[in-house]
């Protein structure tokens, strides 16, 4: 059987053989991108992160509001970290877990009073008598506030005619005393509840910025009512940037501090370890080429181009998926004509680089020249969009151009 080999580089990471790959595997089937759902799926080693934060859950003080951020940039795994979390925080007689994804609403009338609507609803699915009398009344309040949310939108409108300001100032003044013998009767019932209410929010930086920070003050309209936790999933970058009243994208310091208002303890998802990247990469290889030999394969050049030079260009699940995802079809299409290698290469950078593969394309004719003496720096550095090094840019361009075109169909 032919194998994948070890990479013989000082310093490298060993890259696995064939029989650590799995290649007896003979089906493929394509990967989603979702989040995990039980600690045995668990390939980065996250569970006993995602332990010490349900820990911290269940130590919050229930007297007034708690929110804790989870922060990360996009694809780094949150999601699945906050599933984990909830499986830790264990069933409903410890903790009442509700979610809320922002990114299903949009616009301030719609989150306020969604929020309001999710949460009554999710507890009326699956809570005690007292829980359902709760929700009853979050449901209510959330329609109190919701039209309060946009006031600062309706001014020219109150303004077009005095009796029109008189009749809007008498009904907004109606509702928001309302508004506050709603919320205090809703304290009120909160803090006799016998156990926290934890509302997990996601994908709040998949949000335009307008939406992210009605996010933010929408958790902090809320955020001191007893026994709710709120624990937040965000890239903090994203959020600082939207919350900031500077334009510069370097300067987030107001946003940041706007934040330490909101959020009382902030954790970073802990980076993945290369080793536990490259162990899910090999799993996905493994499920996407089952069987090497059936194409063109030079087990040596693979070492040397792929473990060394492409391996770089991946940094997180999401890459793997999206990458293994296509590699079983584009295969098959190539057939024996390609090093295996070749392709491998050529996909990552059709994925991650799609600059320098237009580029590839467009100047092919210089990398399969026997003679061809250009360097390909100018290619390595013209990738406007990218925002990935240049060294991850380079490397898998320089060892795919080290042997194209140079072997003949029988080498």
């Amino acid at each position: 059987m032919v194998g994948f080999g070890k990479r013989r580089s000082k310093g490298r990471e060993p890259a696995p053989g064939a029989e650590d790959l799995g290649f007896e595997l003979i089906e493929r089937t394509l990967s989603p991108d979702q989040p995990i759902g039980q600690p045995s799926e668990d390939l980065l080693g996250r569970a006993p992160f995602a332990k010490v934060l349900a820990a911290e859950v269940l130590r919050a003080p229930r007297d007034s509001g708690f929110v804790i951020a989870l922060t990360g940039p996009w694809g780094s795994g949150k999601t699945s970290v906050l599933e984990l979390i909830e499986k830790e925080l264990g069933p409903d007689d410890v903790t009442t877990v509700v979610h809320f994804n922002p990114w299903l609403f949009s616009g301030p009338e719609q989150l306020v009073g969604h929020f309001f609507a999710e949460l009554s609803g999710q507890l009326e699915a699956r809570g005690s008598r007292q829980v359902k009398r709760l929700a009853r009344a979050l449901r209510g309040y959330g329609r109190i506030v919701s039209p309060l949310s946009y006031l600062p939108y309706i001014g020219d409108i109150a303004r077009a005619s005095s009796n029109a300001a008189t009749s809007f100032g008498d009904r907004l003044s109606g509702e928001t005393a309302s508004a506050q013998v709603q919320a205090k009767a809703l304290k009120e019932s909160l803090k006799e509840l016998d156990r926290p209410i934890v509302v997990m929010v996601d994908d709040i930086d998949r949000l335009r910025d307008a939406e992210i920070v009605d996010v933010v003050r929408l958790v902090r309209l809320v955020g001191d009512f007893p026994n709710l936790i709120y624990v937040m999933a965000f890239d903090l970058a994203v959020v600082e940037k939207a919350l900031s009243d500077s334009k510069d994208d370097d300067n987030r310091e107001s946003g940041r501090l706007y934040l330490e208002k909101i959020i009382h303890i902030s954790h970073a998802l802990p980076s993945i370890r290369p080793e536990d990247l490259t162990n899910v990469l090999q799993r996905g290889l493994a499920d996407a080429i089952p069987t090497p030999s059936d194409y063109r394969f030079d087990e040596a050049r693979f070492s040397d181009v792929f473990w060394a030079n492409v391996r770089p260009l991946f940094d997180t699940v999401r890459d793997i998926r999206r990458y293994t995802n296509v590699l079983t079809s584009t295969l098959r299409l190539v057939g024996d004509e390609v090093d295996v290698s070749d392709i491998l290469a050529l996909e990552a950078l059709r994925l991650f680089e799609p600059d320098v593969f237009e580029a590839i394309i467009e100047t092919r004719y210089l990398l399969t020249g026997r003679h061809s003496r250009w360097s390909g720096s100018t290619l390595c550095g013209s990738s406007s969009r990218t925002k990935r090094p240049k060294r991850n840019r380079c490397c898998a361009f320089r060892a795919f151009r080290s042997g194209t075109g140079r072997r003949s169909r029988s080498s």
